[in-house]
């Protein structure tokens, strides 16, 4: 994970799913702004800069899906 200034991070090798459990929760993209309620959810794709904002607080579970592994080269007969 990489972090940037301002709390924005950055997965390099996994997606992330936000799900909301209670509350209101934004998550901010360079390009966008997801705002989310309760039981909303995103998915952060692989690579997208992004930092999660809530005004009054919220509760939200993050999946971080399996890292993204290249595939071996197979030689070329």
């Amino acid at each position: 994970m990489a972090e940037k200034d301002g709390g924005t991070v950055s997965h390099d090798r996994t997606a992330e799913t936000v799900v909301v459990w209670s509350g209101d929760f934004a998550v901010e993209f360079r390009d966008h702004v997801s705002h989310l309620a309760r039981g909303r959810c995103c998915v952060v794709p692989l690579g997208a800069e992004h930092r999660g904002t809530s005004k009054a607080g919220a509760e939200v579970i993050l999946f971080q899906h399996a890292p993204t592994e290249p595939e071996p080269a197979t030689p070329m007969v």
